[in-house]
């Protein structure tokens, strides 16, 4: 019986996952329910994301870990990563965990902080870097995730090399820069988690 993850499963993959070893951390922008307790809200931002045809292999929200494809099966979560080797998809593990979208302008969030932000065109083309206003995420999201995506990991008999962001695999990408900064934990501590 699972521990720290519930089964929440909402799309059968895309395939088989090929042995990951990488549990790569993604933000879940949300400003409909900033409370992330929304049932609602939370069906829809599924919705959303599969009508993009994107999906995360896990997810934080209401204060749990869901499961959301079966264990082993793959979604599309970072494609075109050059960070990652192969089938990028099926070589990472996806987590999603719920997130405010930073802003241009501060707002006032306490411990919000300026840092990097590679902003796009309405077409996708990448624009030139400039900053933006991060707020804090929740360090026990962080780290309910990393702690469910361990237990999976280890019920399939994969090995645990690593918690990376998005934006570590991939520069073209923003999420998550602000865990060393202002998360009230950092990405050494949650791969230690990972793989101990």
């Amino acid at each position: 019986m699972p521990t720290h993850y519930v089964e929440h499963i909402v799309d059968p993959g895309k395939g088989s996952m090929k042995a990951p070893t990488i549990c790569l951390l993604h933000w879940l922008t949300e400003t409909e329910d900033p409370s992330f307790m929304d049932e609602g809200a939370f069906e829809r931002k599924v919705a959303v994301l599969k009508a993009n045809n994107v999906l995360y292999n896990m997810m934080r929200w209401s204060g749990e870990s869901r499961l959301l494809v079966p264990a082993g099966r793959k979604v599309y979560h970072a494609g075109g990563s050059p960070g990652l080797a192969g089938d990028d998809n099926a070589v990472s593990f996806g987590v999603a965990v719920p997130y405010i979208s930073p802003s241009f302008q501060p707002r006032g969030v306490e411990g919000e902080v300026e840092l990097p932000f590679v902003p796009r065109d309405s077409a996708g083309k990448l624009l030139p870097e400039r900053t933006a206003w991060y707020p804090p995420i929740r360090r026990e999201d962080l780290v309910g995730l990393v702690l469910a995506a361990r237990e999976v990991f280890l019920e399939q008999g994969w090995a645990r090399g690593a918690v990376l962001t998005h934006a570590q695999v991939n520069p073209g990408k923003n999420d998550i820069r602000n865990i060393d900064v202002n998360c009230g934990t950092s990405i050494a501590e949650l791969h230690t988690i990972f793989v101990s």
